[in-house]
């Protein structure tokens, strides 16, 4: 069997998001909706999308840290609680934005950090491609990649039958 390319369940669970979106979302650059709302599929939608999706559960950790990171030289911080001197602040939790006017490579930069979060190098790697637009669908795990990650989850299991059971009509 080939090498995990998701190493723990958390992140597989952040991947299956990232994943509902590029098959959800509008197409690439357009406007339409997404979960009922109006949405644009756009590189800074993906970014406030991504890490949205990241601070689940702890956004001061995870935007402080971004924060300090994400310095600029006029000390200014692309992820910040202070919008004003943004061009495009993009809306992030609890009184967090994201500067949205970022050229590829800062959005770029800005991801790399997420491995001082303790995000593994494949999830950095996921996320610098789900922003740029690019598919996430291969970092997903194969089906017995997924038995080995929950072998040990209590209520857990995974049979091939299951896996192709047909649902009723």
């Amino acid at each position: 069997m080939k090498q995990l390319r998701v190493q723990n369940q958390w992140e597989f669970c952040l991947f299956a998001i990232l994943l509902r979106w590029e098959q959800n979302a509008p197409p690439d650059r357009h406007w339409g909706e997404f979960d009922g709302r109006p949405a644009c599929n756009s590189q800074q939608q993906r970014l406030a999308h991504l890490l949205q999706t990241v601070a689940v559960g702890g956004v001061d950790v995870v935007y402080r840290t971004l924060a300090r990171y994400t310095r600029r030289r006029d000390g200014n911080s692309n992820v910040s609680t202070d919008p004003s001197w943004m061009s495009e602040p993009m809306p992030l939790w609890d009184g967090w934005y994201v500067e949205g006017c970022l050229n590829i490579g800062q959005k770029l930069d800005l991801l790399d950090n997420l491995s001082k979060i303790g995000y593994s190098p494949e999830f950095v790697e996921c996320a610098r491609d789900f922003v740029e637009g690019r598919s996430v669908e291969g970092y997903l795990p194969t089906f017995e990649e997924l038995e080995v990650m929950f072998k040990d989850c209590p209520g857990v299991s995974f049979t091939h039958q299951s896996a192709e059971a047909e649902c009723p009509n």
